[in-house]
């Protein structure tokens, strides 16, 4: 061992020792930086609005499934966020545009050299707990309603400025985008705009697509159906490709059907565009089990002018109807 070090110049060993101390102090001044605590969480019942939403979002998720009492817990999480009330909004919006600093990811990525991974380890963790946290904030918007409405321009603000590459874990649906669906006709009318706006800088891009396709994961009922479905039927007939079969997309996730749908998909069609058609009898395939919705939005394509999508369609059908008959027997 002496003699291997023997071989290693003083200089080179000066140098690996300075290189370990700064790394060192970056990584107590990142996480100085992350972690360095602010204002007080409001509190119910003696518990931080972090932890409601946190026991919640864990009932939510399933992950508290075997825990005794898990959906009391739940229950009485809903009710502290709610009895919190306006006072929660400002931190919600905090939590949902919580980002990793550029400089950060750029420290943490910037060397694979052990010493360094090993300093910066707390930083990483510290990142992630904050992460972790952008969802049940979301969550926290669902549970206020319309009460978190004045969040809204400042969800619009966060839709806007959302970079996928500057978040530490990357989210799968933009959280500002989900929790405007859970606020009301006011949110989701500014979002349903953003959507269609022809002039959006995000047109194209991947936070727009998986705003598009997550609409189709929303439970929609009534007016809000309404809207959606009219939205994302001009989105069909759009000259992006991409964008228009991700309309397509979300409207066969959702199983929306009628004279609007079929009318919007036939039309893209014979404009030479038959993705929004194959992506919406995709999606209404691959759901289970299969509803009645998906049958009547699948006959409806059989009978469109494009022959292409009424092949797609029949096909889709030859196979579905069997399910859903054998499933009407079976009393599922």
């Amino acid at each position: 061992m002496r003699n291997r070090f023997a071989r290693i110049p003083w200089t080179s060993l000066i140098r690996r020792r300075r290189r370990v101390v700064v790394i060192i102090v970056l990584a107590l001044a990142l996480f100085a930086a992350i972690a360095w605590p602010s204002k007080q969480e409001p509190q119910y019942h003696g518990k931080r609005l972090s932890q409601w939403l946190r026991i919640y979002y864990g009932n939510y998720n399933y992950e508290w499934i075997n825990i005794p009492d898990h959906e009391k817990q739940k229950l009485e999480a809903r009710e502290a966020v709610r009895q919190i009330g306006t006072n929660a909004v400002p931190w919600l919006i905090e939590w949902s545009s919580i980002e990793t600093p550029f400089w950060a990811k750029a420290a943490l990525s910037a060397s694979k050299w052990k010493p360094a991974e090993w300093a910066l380890r707390p930083v990483r963790k510290r990142l992630e707990e904050r992460g972790r946290m952008r969802w049940p904030a979301a969550v926290g918007f669902e549970i206020l309603g319309e009460v978190a409405s004045s969040a809204v321009p400042e969800l619009m603000r966060l839709l806007n400025s959302d970079d996928q590459a500057r978040e530490w874990p990357p989210p799968i649906w933009p959280r500002a985008a989900y929790a405007l669906t859970k606020i009301g006709d006011k949110g989701l009318k500014p979002l349903l705009e953003w959507i269609s706006d022809a002039n959006n800088k995000r047109r194209g891009g991947e936070v727009m697509f998986k705003v598009i396709l997550g609409l189709g994961n929303v439970n929609w009922v009534g007016t809000n159906k309404t809207w959606a479905v009219s939205a994302l039927c001009r989105g069909v007939e759009d000259t992006n490709r991409i964008h228009a079969a991700c309309c397509g997309a979300a409207l066969g996730k959702m199983q929306a059907y009628g004279g609007p749908v079929a009318t919007a998909l036939n039309k893209a069609a014979l404009k030479g565009n038959p993705g929004p058609a194959t992506a919406y009898i995709g999606w209404l395939g691959s759901r289970r089990p299969i509803t009645q919705d998906a049958i009547a939005g699948l006959r409806e394509l059989s009978n469109v002018a494009d022959p292409g999508v009424r092949k797609s369609a029949d096909a889709a059908l030859s196979k579905l109807e069997p399910l859903i008959i054998q499933t009407n027997r079976s009393g599922g």
